[in-house]
């Protein structure tokens, strides 16, 4: 009988309806607060500079987040587009945790619409069906939903490579604006963006387009690169001279020594955190083969524009790179192309579409289940929130705290009250506490759990801070109230 023509014709056999399912799974637990276990540290330093605009002000140029101590709390962060989209939903409706996942979410969604389209002009449906589909369920997956500005400035620079392709081939004045905007905001949303621009290299040998053209993409695509050049490379650098530095670029021979010793961790962020699949990962090294017979020169100098500049990320990061997950974003397009060559070539082969069909829905079952855990907040992480309803109400708002919740930044964000994050042997150095209180120290905050599995209490009241001090407790926290001058 075959299949039902409804079917075959139905929405899954479209783009849009993988988007639309996409975006539907991406939405299970998207209003929770940062408080899963991967990044939360990330979004939630997102999500500070985000809450000082909203109460401080919408002041582009000097972002601020709340671990600076005693300081300004200005740090040479990104380039507080998300953060502004951010604001604007506070503004709107009012404050919230999770309006950045969902900004995110919408924006990454449009970058693989156009992605796909953009495949499908240059090569054909199949490849752009299968490197979206990969896509999708790489390590995109679980990112796209956070906080952070990753996918999101990856995503606009895509959005800006197909208006320019799609300007390449009509010549509109407005596909070329459109290019030029939204690879502007991508690259100063995050740098490492920039690396897919290197993608239009091969213009330069495409006898159908006329110099004009290609001059005048080139011009968009040099200009566009500027504002992030500025705010990277002359702004941040000031920026951090407020005492808190956010970006630290290493040197090439720097960077390099600092990777060679994690040469296991690098790879590991290519062959398994890129697809979260070792199915994907064949199609890719397939579809590379496939590509190194099929593929003209041309395409080539693509790949390999993008990925020495990729290349020279990676070394300026230095050991960054291979101990975070998220830093291989920019690249995973790049590899979800190859896995969309490795499989549309298997259709020539004897079993048709169902071979490669049965393989991109196992890369979507592997990758999506290595993830999917990342959609939920594990209740013993619940608790930190008494830290906004219970906690803070004891503290002015003025006053700097001490926490000893390690280098998270986490329990001071929902604290929501600017100071210090502690390891836990510092808070027990009175040495150390009397240097937070000549700062202007005035409240130490204690995560009993995270003590007890180092220490007691009573230590921490012995090294000066008495029963008489305390303000505060409940089951995970004590508030101690700290001496105006100095620890004994």
């Amino acid at each position: 009988m075959g299949i039902p023509e409804k079917f075959r014709n139905g929405i899954f056999t479209r783009i849009e309806g993988w988007l639309l399912l996409f975006f539907l799974i991406q939405c299970i637990g998207i209003t929770d607060p940062p408080l899963e276990i991967g990044h939360n540290w990330r979004q939630v330093l997102t999500n500070m500079v985000s809450r000082n605009y909203y109460e401080m002000g919408m002041d582009w140029m000097y972002p601020r987040i709340d671990i600076a101590g005693e300081k300004t709390g200005i740090t040479g962060a990104e380039f507080p587009l998300m953060n502004f989209l951010i604001f604007v939903c506070f503004k709107v409706f009012g404050f919230a945790h999770w309006y950045g996942r969902l900004i995110n979410l919408l924006i990454v969604v449009c970058g693989i619409s156009r992605f796909h389209k953009t495949i499908q002009f240059l090569f054909d449906k199949s490849v752009a069906d299968f490197s979206s589909l990969s896509l999708m369920a790489s390590v995109w997956f679980s990112i796209s939903r956070k906080i952070m500005p990753d996918t999101f400035a990856v995503s606009l620079v895509i959005i800006g490579l197909s208006y320019m392709v799609q300007y390449c081939n009509d010549r509109k004045m407005l596909s070329w604006l459109l290019a030029f905007v939204f690879l502007c905001l991508g690259m100063l949303s995050k740098i490492p963006s920039a690396c897919l621009v290197a993608s239009l290299l091969p213009l330069f040998w495409i006898g159908q387009i006329d110099i004009r053209t290609k001059m005048i993409v080139f011009a968009g695509a040099f200009f566009s690169a500027i504002p992030a050049m500025l705010w990277y490379f002359y702004w941040v650098p000031y920026l951090n001279t407020f005492g808190y530095p956010w970006f630290i670029s290493k040197g090439l021979m720097e960077g390099l020594m600092e990777i060679i010793p994690l040469w296991r961790l690098l790879l590991e962020k290519f062959y398994f955190t890129s697809f979260y699949s070792f199915i994907a990962l064949a199609a890719m090294i397939y579809g590379i083969v496939v590509c190194a017979v099929h593929q003209e020169k041309i395409f080539w100098i693509g790949i390999t524009a993008v990925t020495l500049v990729f290349a020279f990320y990676i070394v300026k990061t230095g050991a960054v790179f291979p101990q975070h997950t998220y830093y291989v974003i920019p690249f995973v397009p790049v590899m979800s192309l190859f896995v969309g060559f490795g499989l549309s070539s298997l259709t020539r082969f004897r079993f048709g579409n169902k071979l490669p069909n049965a393989l991109i829905f196992l890369i979507i079952l592997e990758g999506v289940s290595n993830q999917m855990h990342d959609h939920f907040v594990k209740r013993s992480e619940t608790y930190k929130l008494t830290l906004e309803s219970e906690v803070s109400q004891h503290i002015p708002k003025s006053d700097l705290v001490v926490i000893n919740a390690g280098v998270n930044p986490q329990e001071l964000y929902f604290l929501h009250r600017k100071g210090w994050v502690a390891l836990n042997e510092q808070v027990l150095d009175p040495n150390q506490m009397n240097r937070w209180i000549k700062l202007g120290a005035k409240y130490l905050v204690i995560n009993k759990s995270s003590l007890n599995q180092w220490a007691t209490l009573d230590v921490v009241k012995s090294s000066g801070i008495s029963d008489g001090n305390l303000v505060f407790e409940n089951e995970h926290y004590a508030l101690y109230k700290l001496p105006s001058d100095h620890i004994e």
